[in-house]
């Protein structure tokens, strides 16, 4: 149900800009190292739908400032009790572009909500199974192809009386079309 309920929202958009698909490879930490054990590092996954609005502001003849819709999908997988956690996200992502004469540079930041099927990550206690995703981004794009470092935070921002948090480091690929 929550995953047709995305669908029909971003199907239902009025927007008719640039879409793409983005997706995402990173890692996590354990906030502990038991002695003598080494560091857990998990990987994490992210799966995004990325809606371009017609909301854009230019400044300084070439250079934007535009908001993007992100539907995301996270999956990231949780070794200290054997398990995936799974979540929907939706961001909306303020990019400012710089344009080169065969490239672009960009930088993004956003603060979404996030609905994640557990409460528990790794030695983390999140507080609520809903959850802000704050990103920051920075990257390059040439054409349709966009390649960009993002860190991801995710917490309740003390809307619980739990609030370990975490942060996730994102290699991201998107294609626009």
């Amino acid at each position: 149900m929550r995953v047709s309920l995305l669908i029909s929202l971003i199907l239902a958009s009025p927007f008719s800009f640039a879409d793409g698909i983005s997706f995402s490879v990173g890692e996590s930490r354990s906030r502990w190292t038991l002695a003598g054990e080494t560091e857990m590092r998990p990987s994490t996954y992210r799966l995004a739908y990325v809606k371009e609005s017609p909301w854009q502001w230019h400044f300084f003849e070439t250079h934007k400032l535009q908001v993007d819709w992100e539907f995301a999908y996270n999956r990231w997988n949780d070794p200290w009790r054997d398990n995936t956690i799974e979540g929907l996200v939706i961001n909306p992502m303020f990019r400012y572009s710089i344009p080169f004469s065969h490239f672009d540079l960009f930088a993004g930041i956003g603060v979404g909500a996030t609905y994640s099927n557990s409460q528990d990550y790794m030695d983390r206690e999140l507080g609520s199974r809903w959850l802000f995703e704050d990103r920051l981004e920075i990257g390059v794009s040439a054409n349709n192809h966009h390649i960009s470092y993002s860190l991801n935070h995710y917490s309740n921002a003390n809307l619980a009386s739990i609030n370990h948090g975490m942060n996730i480091n994102y290699i991201n690929y998107r294609y626009t079309w």
